[in-house]
């Protein structure tokens, strides 16, 4: 084979169209002494990657001293094609074989940290930015800000960006982002508004991380509310949107129960030719209903996408046939999944309890045990229901106690099952014995309570509940005012009745059906 002269070395590449015209040609090169060249065998790297054959080139990198070179090309080829595990591996190895690092491989190296949730090696990696003083350098300071925003060290990361002299969208991005994701709705709001005062252009990014804050935020001081109309106002001024940015839009619909909305622009995402990943589906399937169709044609469209054995897509169809009665659709898509964990078992476990089939619910819920699926705080909360809807008192304290000894009792959600476990079963001495022991209690807790004292003829503890919760400060709801209504039953009882009908006035839930009712029956 003659090889000809080294500028003919790319189009000598590109014509090895199939890995068996590779090797031959790397082998060659070897001989001919080619091969000590990085120009050359950066070509022969970066065509491994072409023709899907990442292994080989990692072999190839493996055996010689890599150069800086050499490095970054093999790990932005890596990052290309998300093999995270491989970066890092491509980064100890050049380590080991003291080839220095930059600013271009430091940012790739954090991102595969992150990815992989790897802290531990993405703190190695800032000593060593520390040491090579590239952390003045705005691509590594904004790779850094975004690892620790990403996994849930906020602190650090806001440190980190105010250390950077001149941020630029990508790095207040990072932080927005963090900011949204755990849920940090009024920082992520200042950041924004730092944005705007920079005088920098919101991008696709900017805009699918500040609207699921709008969503979630109603204070109508800063202007922004549950309406979402500001959070569509943004979504239909950018001119350019990913998938990222529809998934945000739908998903605040959806979470604000407004299905029609959620419908619409998923309609008009599919029209704008923009194709659905899998957050798409986890975003509109829970707005959808059988009885529209629309659960149906959302199941077709998953299979032909092929995502229906992606097991949190599953999961999600799977709660939905069962929270429409359809058990038998839910079972059959349950019974064919390769991979069940904790969220599938819990799925159809609630899908039981959600159609009344209390026995059904208890069947599953051993067979859960028996796969060896350790039960979390909803599992219980979900058998709580059960043995609640057969007045099952012994069991449900079986299960009290094994949440007792799983250390999960303190979950708020699983206190507020076990306090209407006890009232449904006219257990209330147990009841007070929950809510004694709660550390912390909502309105939940309260009104679960004092509707159980009612229920049970206990009208003097729910009247003294009622004053203790004004004492403690926590809001009455309309909930709370219909529990209690019907203690007022008596002449006597007028002026602390009317007193009620009064905090429901200034509360403005007093044109509710439901507390009208109860005030027209006092």
């Amino acid at each position: 084979m003659h090889l000809g002269s080294p500028g003919k070395f790319p189009a000598l590449f590109a014509a090895c169209t199939e890995l068996t015209y590779l090797k031959p040609l790397k082998t060659q090169l070897i001989v001919h002494g080619f091969f000590k060249q990085d120009a050359v065998v950066g070509y022969f790297l970066k065509r491994c990657f072409d023709l899907n054959d990442p292994q080989s080139a990692l072999s190839t990198l493996s055996r010689i001293n890599p150069s800086l070179f050499l490095q970054n090309l093999t790990i932005r080829c890596l990052h290309d094609r998300e093999l995270h595990h491989d970066v890092l591996t491509v980064y100890k190895i050049c380590q080991s074989s003291s080839c220095p690092s930059d600013n271009f491989t430091f940012p790739f190296v954090i991102k595969a940290c992150s990815a992989l949730k790897a802290v531990r090696n993405a703190k190695v990696v800032h000593c060593v930015i520390l040491r090579t003083g590239l952390d003045h350098n705005v691509v590594v300071q904004t790779a850094l800000v975004d690892f620790y925003a990403k996994n849930g060290e906020i602190g650090i990361a806001r440190k980190l960006h105010d250390e950077i002299t001149q941020p630029d969208l990508v790095s207040w991005n990072a932080l927005l982002s963090g900011y949204s994701f755990h849920g940090l709705n009024q920082e992520a709001i200042e950041v924004f508004n730092r944005i705007r005062l920079a005088d920098l252009n919101p991008n696709v990014s900017t805009f699918a991380s500040i609207i699921p804050v709008c969503s979630r935020l109603d204070d109508l001081s800063i202007g922004y509310n549950n309406e979402l109309s500001l959070a569509r106002d943004i979504f239909d001024y950018a001119s350019k949107k990913n998938v990222t940015m529809w998934n945000a839009m739908i998903s605040s619909y959806t979470q604000n129960q407004k299905s029609d909305d959620a419908f619409e622009l998923f309609g008009k995402m599919t029209r704008d030719h923009i194709k659905p990943d899998m957050i798409t589906f986890m975003s509109i399937i829970p707005s959808s209903g059988i009885v529209t169709g629309y659960g149906q044609s959302l199941h077709a469209y998953v299979i032909k996408l092929g995502l229906q054995n992606q097991p949190a897509i599953a999961t999600i169809i799977l709660s939905m046939y069962a929270k429409f009665g359809h058990l038998n659709s839910a079972k059959f898509l349950f019974d064919h999944m390769t991979h069940r964990n904790i969220l599938s078992w819990n799925a159809m476990v609630s899908g039981y309890v959600h159609n009344d089939c209390w026995t059904m619910s208890l069947a599953a819920f051993n067979e859960m045990q028996a796969a060896r699926i350790h039960p979390d705080a909803i599992s219980i909360i979900n058998i709580l229901y059960a043995c609640s809807g057969l007045k099952a008192t012994l069991l449900g304290q079986s299960v009290h106690a094994f949440s007792l000894k799983s250390g999960i009792e303190s979950n708020l959600n699983l206190s507020n099952a076990l306090l209407a476990f006890y009232t449904n079963c006219h257990k209330m001495s147990y009841s007070f014995r929950v809510f004694e022991r709660m550390v912390v209690k909502d309105e939940v807790s309260w009104n679960t309570l004092i509707s159980g004292c009612v229920h049970n003829g206990k009208d003097e503890n729910a009247i003294l509940l009622l004053y203790q919760m004004q004492k403690k400060g926590v809001k009455f709801d309309s909930v709370t005012l219909i529990s209690v209504l019907p203690c007022f039953k008596n002449l006597e009882d007028l002026v602390q009745g009317m007193a009620v009908h009064g905090c429901a006035i200034k509360l403005g839930v007093d044109s509710d059906v439901s507390v009208a009712n109860a005030l027209i029956s006092m």
